[in-house]
């Protein structure tokens, strides 16, 4: 199988990449902040450019796809590296349904976020999507851009969306920068108050959904929500923090607000008997010590 991996390549791209070789699948990635060398690698071709350049099609008509998979730039990646990039991924999503319009691609994966939900109180699949950000909003107009293609026909682009996350490969995450913090003897400082829940994902859960779904017959447009069992306030992460780091100091931002939050749903476990089998809880001391053999910038 040949799987085209485009957009913000930050985060899961990594954790992508060596699932897919494990299956024998070959891998094309087109991002303009991907690491060339680190993707050095057999069966694994890197294009260092936009998918929104004007010659991606050109690029991308050399390959054929039986599926392709966009990552927009989530909250997440706006909380670690302090920029506001909102909106910026949209060209590139257009680009790509268009090359999977034209080569008859038919699997289609956008990566979104559980921001789309905003300020509601419930959020699940089930619930219309209301952002409350600006990032949010532009994930959603992504959403839209692939509901669109649906209704044209030929694509059925399956929409995921997923809270923070972990793994080992990732170091464009929220959690690798506040335990990299808590390493370096830096302030932890926290984008909300005590009590903001939040959840954190493995990057091999959802690849294990992306393969279960590879597996499986789709005709239709979809949006998955995905989670993990385990949920935990700031005041909570940073209690567990604590005891590896007893000398940490971690500030909270009263006025500050996240809009990526847990969010049930039926569709993952009901269709496609999946359900998150890593916990933060129990991994975030593997978690640490990753961090920390890290070499010291």
């Amino acid at each position: 199988m040949n799987v085209l991996i485009a957009g913000d390549l930050s985060c899961l791209a990594a954790a992508f990449v060596s699932a897919f070789l494990k299956e024998k699948f070959k891998v094309v990635l087109v991002g303009s902040n991907v690491n060339v060398e680190a993707f050095r690698m057999p069966n694994v071709s890197v294009h260092q450019i936009s998918p929104s350049a004007e010659h991606f099609g050109d690029i991308a008509s050399a390959y054929k796809f039986d599926a392709a998979i966009y990552l927009p730039t989530r909250e997440e990646q706006q909380l670690v590296s302090g920029r506001q990039n909102s909106g910026h991924h949209l060209d590139g999503l257009l680009n790509v349904l268009e090359v999977c319009k034209k080569e008859g691609t038919q699997r289609f994966f956008y990566i979104s976020s559980t921001e789309v939900y905003g300020n509601q109180e419930y959020l699940f699949e089930s619930e219309g999507t209301i952002p409350a950000s600006v990032n949010g909003l532009s994930l959603k107009t992504g959403e839209q851009y692939c509901l669109h293609y649906s209704e044209q026909g030929g694509i059925y682009p399956t929409i995921l969306r997923i809270p923070f996350l972990y793994g080992p490969d990732e170091k464009n995450t929220f959690l690798h920068k506040v335990i990299k913090d808590c390493a370096g003897r830096k302030k932890v400082v926290f984008p909300g108050h005590e009590n903001t829940l939040c959840n954190f994902l493995h990057t091999a859960d959802v690849v294990d959904f992306i393969l279960r779904a590879l597996d499986m017959p789709v005709n239709a447009f979809q949006a998955v929500n995905l989670s993990s069992a385990d949920s935990l306030t700031f005041a909570q992460l940073a209690e567990l923090l604590k005891i590896h780091f007893p000398g940490a100091v971690f500030e909270f931002q009263q006025s500050g607000r996240i809009y990526t939050r847990v969010a049930g749903g039926l569709s993952a476990r009901r269709n496609y008997d999946w359900i998150a089998e890593h916990s933060l809880i129990h991994e975030l001391p593997g978690c640490i010590e990753a961090v920390e053999r890290e070499p010291r910038q």
